[in-house]
């Protein structure tokens, strides 16, 4: 299987989670009273470890596709099927949200719970997430700007899209990028730097992912098309001030995945 936990997990209705969720902020919130707020979050977690015996830590999630192989860990599991996150913060920000989506999207789970233990009275925001298994393969691929001549652009096209075959839509682009970058030749070879030119002068050297020489490629997660325009709008700038000849681009929305190649207004086979 592309995406594994070592244990059958049970996706919980809204009806069972709920009451889960504040059982165990009940145990939360007597911790936190006991503990204050300003130890790590990996305190709070081994505390309620002990509290509940129906608490699994920081359980591994094996992740694979062909040849790539990576892992992560749920932050927080009780009774087979409630996803708990936990932060030590000033402030929850989307971020974190997303963060917990990804691990629901993973394992295909429907609801999850943020704490924070920071906070002077604990916080929590209620996650849920926003596909179903089945809808995240149900995607449909597009092409907005396609030149199957840009060197790597096939390769890229036909991997991301068995790979999403294999693991879905809605999941963090870094986790496509890192295999992406493992297909494509190694870190070393992916991210490399390219030159930035300002009034015809070499002024730095920044790194970007590359498909091949003098191509790089970026993956986005926009859902609208104002988005869409303006990052090709940026990119168009972007490419006229380095030494990349194109961009590959894959924009992974919920249901649509559109790809596009920019080339620089130079010229795609200059140097």
């Amino acid at each position: 299987m592309p995406i594994k936990c070592d244990i059958p997990l049970r996706n919980l209705t809204q009806a069972e989670f709920g009451p889960l969720a504040y059982s165990v902020l009940g145990d939360v919130y007597r911790i936190h009273n006991d503990l204050g707020r300003y130890f790590d979050e990996q305190i709070y977690k081994r505390a309620l470890g002990r509290c509940r015996p129906d608490v699994r830590l920081e359980e591994p999630i094996q992740i694979s596709f062909r040849t790539f192989q990576t892992k992560c860990k749920l932050d927080v599991l009780v009774a087979d099927g409630g996803v708990f996150e936990f932060k030590a913060v000033e402030v929850f920000s989307p971020r974190h949200k997303a963060q917990l989506i990804h691990y629901l999207h993973l394992v295909g789970l429907s609801h999850g719970l943020l704490v924070n233990v920071r906070s002077e009275k604990v916080e929590h925001l209620f996650v849920n997430a926003p596909l179903a298994r089945d809808e995240r393969f149900r995607f449909v691929p597009e092409q907005r700007t396609w030149d199957s001549g840009i060197p790597s652009a096939t390769f890229f096209r036909e991997t991301l899209l068995d790979m999403l075959t294999d693991w879905g839509t809605c999941l963090e682009l870094p986790l496509y990028e890192e295999a992406l970058t493992h297909f494509l030749g190694g870190q070393n070879f992916v991210v490399r730097p390219a030159e930035v030119q300002f009034q015809e002068q070499v002024i730095w050297r920044q790194d970007f992912r590359h498909a091949a020489e003098h191509v790089a490629f970026k993956l986005t997660a926009f859902e609208d098309e104002d988005s869409l325009v303006n990052f090709e709008k940026h990119v168009d700038r972007l490419l006229v001030h380095t030494s990349l000849t194109a961009l590959i681009w894959a924009n992974i929305g919920r249901r649509v995945v559109t790809f596009s190649t920019l080339k620089t207004k130079r010229g795609a086979g200059e140097k």
